[in-house]
């Protein structure tokens, strides 16, 4: 990764872990927020459901409190949430206004560009989902993943 080095230490945190594929989001370049932190979404394993995998990611990475600023150069999981269409609409409603004070406060006499928000979105799993491969025929899978977020 041409970027990798960039990440160290929250790699470091990574490797002690007993996971080989982890999907994850990197906090680099778009912001200061956060820089050098990995935050974990998702470990590519067949046989468990999605609460399994949260649960099993819980054992070995922090939780990161999505209303708390992460620190830099860390491995966190993100935060997961059980709710109604409503319920996640208000939190979004709530992200996106931290956003606005982040940027207004970060970026002071600056306008604000949307490329500098910290939230985009949520990721949407079934609770009881297996994770999904992409198969490359009916009978192979294929190591590219394709993952879909709804802002």
């Amino acid at each position: 990764m041409s970027i990798g080095s960039e990440f160290t230490e929250a790699v470091e945190e990574l490797s002690e872990s007993p996971f080989d594929w982890l999907v994850c989001e990197a906090l680099s370049r778009r912001h200061p927020i956060g820089q050098g932190s990995l935050f974990v979404i998702d470990w590519m394993t067949p046989d468990m459901t999605m609460i399994e995998r949260h649960q099993s990611l819980r054992d070995w990475f922090p939780t990161h409190e999505w209303k708390v600023l992460p620190s830099e150069n860390r491995a966190y999981l993100i935060q997961q949430f059980e709710d109604s269409d409503d319920g996640l609409l208000d939190r979004w409603k709530e992200m996106q206004a931290m956003n606005l004070w982040l940027t207004t406060d970060i970026y002071k006499n600056q306008p604000i560009d949307k490329t500098l928000e910290f939230y985009e979105g949520f990721v949407a799993t079934d609770k009881h989902s297996k994770y999904q491969f992409q198969l490359q025929s009916p009978d192979r899978t294929t190591t590219k993943i394709q993952k879909y977020r709804f802002c």
